[in-house]
């Protein structure tokens, strides 16, 4: 996923972004960051998605370990191509020391956006419960997975003060229309200096669409 210059070239940006003492560092890429555990939902035939880093498990962890070992505070990373929507706490691979209801040993936060006109990633045409369902067993087996939604088609919005970032999440039912009725799924925060979601998530509120993680 990274040659060795390129991941050069990440550690010193991110060094230089931590000296000069940017509020955020954020981590613009094209493919899901987190390790997401497929096998509840695939009868146990793959644990992991290859086409994304979970692919790319050593040069994954050799970032993760960079963060972990210079103290790179609020890292968020941006994610895409991936016809779903998820954020996530960001943990090395076999961390011990992480709390998925605290949010504790977070090393950074990931928000990852679905197509807007590909269909999901989960399954194409399928009723409401199955979509609720299929989310809801990806965060059962994923601990660091907090929100997890395939059904609607969209996007987030982030908004970003020193204090804090905050990305709101919508989607739309159809995609083959040029005027469809947005919804307002969900909303995330993270507070500076603290690499988690804020908890409860969402504001403690249910979201219209998806399903939490155990921060909620």
């Amino acid at each position: 996923m990274t040659g060795q210059k390129q991941q050069n070239f990440l550690f010193n940006e991110l060094e230089q972004s931590q000296d000069r003492g940017a509020h955020w560092h954020l981590l613009m890429q094209q493919v899901v960051f987190g390790n997401t555990n497929y096998s509840i939902v695939s009868n146990g035939a793959t644990e992991s998605n290859v086409d994304a880093w979970s692919g790319y498990g050593s040069q994954r962890d050799s970032i993760l370990k960079f963060i972990e070992d210079n103290k790179i505070n609020n890292t968020i990373i941006l994610s895409g191509d991936s016809h779903a929507s998820w954020v996530y706490d960001t943990i090395r691979e076999n961390a011990t020391n992480y709390d998925p209801v605290s949010g504790s040993g977070s090393l950074a936060v990931e928000f990852a956006g679905s197509a807007v006109s590909s269909p999901s990633s989960y399954s194409y045409k399928n009723t409401d419960a199955f979509y609720r369902n299929y989310s809801s067993n990806l965060i059962k087996a994923t601990p660091a997975l907090q929100y997890a939604e395939g059904q609607l088609r969209g996007y987030f919005e982030l908004t970003i003060t020193p204090e804090e970032v905050q990305a709101n999440y919508f989607g739309f039912y159809d995609q083959t229309t040029r005027n469809s009725n947005v919804t307002r799924m969900a909303e995330f925060h993270v507070d500076h200096n603290t690499n988690k979601l804020r908890r409860p998530l969402n504001n403690g509120q249910a979201v219209a669409f998806g399903n939490l993680g155990r921060g909620a």
